[in-house]
Order: structure tokens, then sequence, then C-alpha cells
């Protein structure tokens, strides 16, 4: 086609679907490769898996250079309800005052320029949902149980070839390997209610059918053999919500996901007490082990809490600084409270902070509301909706919203509701969306996060090369030093 010969308006709508279909497949592949792949960008596993990260979000950002994308964003900008969105800005601008306020205003800086970068990214999913529609639906689900697939495909294969090269049975190497930096079962919260989807999304034959619940039992039996409590509370927590707030099928629901469960115990259970013993297996690991795992991580817990509030209580207004926990605590080797909510009032303060929890509550009503407005229980709603509850539950007991993967499996999946109800256009806001501010507004701010994001990463990254392996503590928050901020 003689591109001289389009009408202008026509040719940005072409490069709008190009760059949503790009972003759309930038996403998937993530959602594919990132539960298993670690690329050998950094010396420690946990900043492997970071800088993978902030690739996809650094990328993500620099689109809205082109051109219609901006507008396109403050679009679904605008259609965020009024409360959410006035919380957002006082979350970040509070959160950049805190930084600057701070004792390493560069890690508060980060900090908050990975925060804007995945609002930004959950922006740019809806926009995607929104424009594509069935099609980045369908790309989306295909892309989470295909991670999981690999996830499980990895676990047996490693174990097969272990069992018959008569090799003990590891349970931290090579399989699980992120694992040890706790990505695993921060994944799982958000993934385990979401694999089903592509039975609802596609016409799945029989053998396609008993792929994806051999996949799904599969995954809750890794939770099973090697998960943490946090991850069935929030699945009590997500359970309750469908059954209080559900329509018709919430039984049916319920009932399926009970049976994967069951299945995966049981499947958990064979492994652990017959192939393992036979195999010579070294034991499950005791900080991961769901049964025989005695109360000192409770009281840990209770002493990080004990700490949060007292840094809460030094300095209530501004608090500490986003991503400094580690560096104003040293009752335990932790890097974070292992709560959300302790940790956004620490490091943020009470204005900030709480804005952050308010935040996180929106989201939790508006996921509920999604299961209610649907009174045959629309499926992909509520699997969308459900590991949003469980995952922000199980952030309350491990503080999983430092975690990569959680943030941007959380991004995805609230992106991915947001912009299921996108049909209903937000008329009046099409002139101020376009006006050259709001655009410029958006663009800015995008630039000015990745640009802080690279700057500051491409710091440490120089800095930590030169350290040596062995020194200690190393407990990550943002990177695997998350109690060292002299770089």
């Amino acid at each position: 086609m003689n591109h001289s010969m389009v009408p202008a308006g026509n040719r940005t709508f072409e490069r709008q679907g190009a760059v949503f279909v790009a972003l759309l497949l930038l996403g998937a592949a993530y959602l594919v490769f990132s539960p298993v792949w670690l690329p050998n960008i950094a010396w420690y596993r946990y900043d492997n898996a970071r800088l993978m990260q902030l690739s996809l979000l650094v990328t993500a950002a620099l689109a809205v250079a082109v051109p219609g994308i901006a507008t396109a964003l403050v679009l679904r900008w605008q259609a965020i309800a009024t409360l959410p969105r006035g919380l957002i800005l006082l979350f970040v601008g509070g959160g950049a005052l805190s930084a600057a306020a701070s004792a390493a205003p560069h890690v508060g800086a980060l900090e908050v320029s990975l925060v804007t970068l995945l609002l930004l990214f959950a922006i740019s999913m809806s926009a995607v949902v929104s424009r594509i529609g069935a099609r980045a639906e369908q790309t989306l689900a295909v892309a989470i149980i295909s991670g999981a697939g690999l996830l499980v495909l990895q676990f047996w294969i490693t174990q097969c070839l272990l069992l018959i090269e008569g090799e003990p049975f590891i349970w931290t190497s090579p399989f699980l390997q992120f694992a040890n930096v706790r990505f695993f079962s921060q994944y799982q919260a958000y993934t385990l209610l979401v694999v089903l989807l592509p039975l609802f999304l596609f016409k799945v034959g029989k053998v396609g059918r008993l792929l994806i619940y051999l996949i799904a039992a599969n995954l809750w039996s890794l939770q099973w053999m090697v998960g943490t409590r946090a991850v069935w509370i929030g699945l009590l927590a997500a359970v309750t919500a469908v059954a209080v707030f559900g329509g018709e099928g919430r039984l049916k629901w319920i009932r399926t996901h009970l049976s994967l469960i069951i299945v995966g115990g049981f499947i958990a259970l064979v492994f652990t007490q017959a192939v393992m013993p036979f195999a010579e297996a070294e034991p499950l690991p005791r900080k991961n082990a769901l049964v025989g795992r005695n109360w000192n991580s409770m009281n840990e817990r209770i002493v990080m809490a004990r700490g949060a509030v007292e840094l809460v209580t030094q300095r209530p207004l501004l608090g500490i600084g986003p991503g400094q926990f580690g560096m104003n605590y040293d009752s335990t080797l932790a890097a974070h409270p292992h709560n959300s909510a302790l940790q956004l009032l620490s490091e943020y303060g009470v204005v900030a902070g709480g804005a952050g929890i308010g935040l996180l509550l929106c989201i939790v009503v508006f996921a509920i509301r999604r299961i209610r407005a649907n009174v045959k229980l629309e499926p992909t709603d509520v699997a969308l909706s459900a590991p949003i509850i469980m995952g922000l539950t199980e952030s309350l007991f491990s503080g999983n919203l430092i975690m990569p993967h959680s943030q941007i499996l959380l991004c995805v999946l609230l992106g991915w509701l947001l912009g299921r109800r996108a049909a209903v256009a937000v008329q009046h806001t099409q002139a101020e969306a376009r006006s050259s501010l709001a655009r410029t507004t958006m663009g800015s701010v995008a630039m000015l996060a990745a640009v802080v994001t690279v700057i500051l990463a491409t710091e440490y990254h120089q800095v930590i090369g030169s350290m040596p392996f062995w020194l200690q503590p190393r407990p990550p928050h943002f990177w695997q030093y998350g109690r060292f901020d002299a770089w």
C-alpha cells in the first residue's frame, strides 16, 4: 500500500496497533520464560530476574514515544475511577518526597521509578486488552499456562534424569533455582487460580483439557511440596470471596479447583513418600516444607512487624525512604518486613504509604465487584479476580509486592481485568486526552522513570560486579544486596 495515500489518522492508528501487538508479545514472552529462565545478565540470580523485569518495563515505557500511544494510555488512565487515580498520584508523589528526604535518595529514586514503571505497564496492558480484545486475552492465557507448564516440565525432567543416573534428588539446584531467592511461592500465589483460563477462551478438546488439568494439578503438587503457608491463606481468601460474592456456578468453580488441589496433594504424597526414599533424596528443605516447619518463621515475622512499627513511629510523615527498610533495621537479616502494608507505612510514611495501602484495597474491591457483577459467574473475570485477591492476601505474610515475578503478574492481571471493561468509552475525556499537556505529561513521566531506572541499575551492576560472592548478608529487597546502599 502507498502510505502517502493513507490518511494520517489511519497511519497513526496502524502504528498504535503494531505497538500494542509488540507490547503484548513482549509481555507474553516474559510470562512464558520468566519462571524457568535466568539469563546471565548479572552475577546473582535475584539480580538476573530483576534486570530481566526492568528490561520489560523500560521497553514498555519507551513505547510511549510512538505517536498516539500516549493518547491511548491517557484515555485508559482517565477511565480509572477518581479515587484510585488520586491515590496513585499521592503514592508516587509522596514516595518521591520520601526518597528525596531519605538517607539513600538513589535507592528511594530507584524504588519510586520501579513503581511508576509498573503502574504504566498495568495501564499499557489495559490498553492492549482493550484494543486487541479476545486475541490479547488468548495470548496472555496461553503465555501464563505455558510458563507454568515449562516449570512443571523442568521439575519432572530434572528429577527423572537424576533418578536414571542414580544421583540424589536435589530440591534447590538445578530445579527451583529462584525458590531460594523467594520467588516460588509468590509466583504460585498469582498463578495457581489463573492457569485454567484457556478452557474458557478456546474450544478445547479432551486431550487439551486433560493437558491443562495436568499442568494445574502438578503446579498444586509443587505448592504442597515446597510452598508456604501464606499461599494457603491467600487461597482461603480467594475462595471465600467467590463463595460469598459469586453468582451461579460458584460451587462448580470451587469444586474444580478443590479437585485439582486434592490431585496435586496426591501427586506430592506419592512423590515424597515413594520416589524420594527410593532415590535417596535429600529431605524437603525445612524452610520450604509445609509440614514439620517450626514457629521460628512466625516469631521472626512478629519481630519484623515490631521493627516496622518502630520505624513508623520514628518517621511517621515521610518514612525512612522507599526500599530502605533493610538499611534501618537489624533485628533479623530481613531486608523487608514480609508484610506489604507495614513495608509501605515504614518506608513511605503514613501519608504516601497509606495511599498505597488504599490503592491495594481499591484493587481488591474492584476484583470483588467483578466477581459480584457476574450473576452467572463469568469465568474469565473470576479467573482474573480470584488470583488478585489471593496474591494480595499472601503479600500480607510474604511481602510479595517487592518480587519481580509477582509484580509483573499483578500488573498483567489487573490491566487485563481493567481492559475487559473498556468497551464503555469515556466520551467526554477524548478531547482532554488528546491535548498536548496530557500527552506530554504521560510521556515525560514514562521517560523520566525509564532513564532513572537505567542509570541507577547500571551503577548498581557495575559496583556489585566487583564484590566477592561470599560477602554477607545478602537478603534481597530490590536487589540481591537488599541491605547495601554504597553504590
